[in-house]
């Protein structure tokens, strides 16, 4: 796969739970992330072109919340090394001022 990103990612040392919020559902961990995407370690293999509403529990409180709400469709999606599971790539197409200004206060103390 040739490298298409046009921000650099930050590696997540830390697990952090990334939540379907119309189900309730957990689609994965949180592998890396930058101001316009997201990559996330999920057990099952994800559609393409599908728009998601998630919610990302954050290590620690930034900004007085404790999870970030966005919309973001799935890109690509690929077996990853341990059986079972997968890598999943998705672009930020929908997230408020406010959310967007504790994802940018994110990326700084990751």
């Amino acid at each position: 796969m040739s490298e298409q990103r046009k921000q650099t990612r930050k590696e997540v040392a830390t697990r952090l739970s990334v939540v379907d919020i119309n189900t309730g559902i957990l689609i994965g961990e949180l592998a890396n992330i930058s101001d316009g995407g997201i990559m996330v370690l999920t057990a099952r293999e994800l559609p393409l072109n599908a728009v998601f509403q998630l919610s990302l529990g954050l290590p620690k409180m930034v900004r007085g919340v404790d999870s970030l709400y966005f919309g973001a469709e799935s890109l690509w999606c690929t077996s990853a090394d341990n059986a079972g599971h997968f890598w999943a790539g998705f672009h930020l197409i929908d997230i408020s001022p406010q959310d967007h200004e504790v994802l940018t206060e994110l990326l700084e103390i990751i």
